[in-house]
């Protein structure tokens, strides 16, 4: 059996430097973990109640930029209109024309 000495050549600076590095890490996250501890402890300070507080009256918008855009749209249409409903191949279309090819279906269109 080979003696551990042989391996390891101790040196009393290295050694002086190492206990002081564990002491500054362990003091660091005492001091941490006290902290978090006092600051969850401690009640938070009651804030005054300024009333309703909002943006600056220089920031506010106006009630113009404010209204929704109303948006209208012409869905009218002409009382003979018909919609076709053509299948050909797997694919749907949808067309105002009669299918030239495949299956198809006339759709009706009922005013709003």
């Amino acid at each position: 059996m080979v003696p551990h000495a042989l391996f390891v050549s101790s040196d009393r600076h290295v050694d002086v430097a190492l206990n002081v590095l564990t002491f500054v890490v362990g003091g660091a996250l005492l001091a941490t973990v006290s902290y978090l501890l006092l600051t969850l402890a401690q009640p938070s300070f009651a804030q005054a109640d300024r009333g309703d507080v909002g943006p600056p009256v220089w920031s506010s918008m106006s009630n113009a930029l404010l209204a929704a855009p109303k948006l209208e749209f012409d869905l009218r249409f002409p009382p003979s209109s018909t919609i076709y409903r053509c299948e050909h191949r797997g694919q749907v279309t949808y067309s105002d024309r009669p299918c030239a090819a495949g299956r198809g279906r006339a759709l009706s269109i009922r005013p709003f």
